[in-house]
């Protein structure tokens, strides 16, 4: 399965890790999941902070 989720069609983001939620939400996700970013903190740090 393949999704691609992309923050400004959603209107959430990652700095305030809505865009998180709305993925679990969406995927019906309750374990860990792949994501790939640039950004140290919005990609990183928010992601394992939620």
């Amino acid at each position: 399965m393949e999704d691609i989720f992309i923050s400004g069609s959603i209107g959430s983001s990652k700095a305030s890790t809505n865009l998180y939620y709305h993925v679990r939400k969406e995927m019906n996700i309750n374990s860990s999941w792949l994501h790939i970013g640039d950004n140290m903190t919005s990609d990183y740090e928010n992601a394992l902070n939620m």
